[in-house]
């Protein structure tokens, strides 16, 4: 199945956009215990590696198998905030106990990191444009 990188890129883009609205609209909830938002950022974390995933075979790389190594690849290939997505990882894994306004400013941090992934992926140049048909109306028939 050949999917054309203009296609695979403006898919990438869709999902993490999507991603950023999704999390922007529980931000703004701000109603979540932190144990379900703990929860959220898991998920979220685990989108954005599907994603960006997809997206390393636009600059040909192979994704690592783990997901900790792919986000680290992720931070550097995508200019993500190293520092912002491991303590988003140290949250998520249970290394790092934040109380509520704590958490609050890491998640809102993690919506960065979305944006700054959605730009990233935008700014990609496409490696192959695709094909183009032309039909001569003019030709004899």
């Amino acid at each position: 199945l050949h999917i054309p990188a203009t296609h695979l890129r403006l898919r990438c883009e869709q999902e993490l956009k999507n991603l950023l609205l999704r999390m922007q609209s529980t931000y703004l909830t701000q109603h979540e215990s932190p144990k379900r938002l703990r929860a959220i950022l898991s998920q979220n974390l685990l989108t954005l590696v599907r994603t960006l995933g997809a997206a390393f075979a636009l600059k040909d790389l192979d994704r690592p198998n783990d997901t900790r190594a792919a986000l680290l690849l992720a931070a550097q290939e995508f200019a993500l905030d190293d520092d912002t997505l491991r303590t988003v990882l140290e949250y998520v894994d249970g290394k790092r106990n934040l109380d509520k306004p704590s958490l609050m400013a890491v998640y809102a941090a993690s919506i960065g990191l979305v944006g700054q992934a959605a730009s990233s992926v935008d700014q990609l140049s496409d490696p192959d444009p695709g094909y183009q048909i032309l039909e001569d109306r003019n030709a004899a028939t």
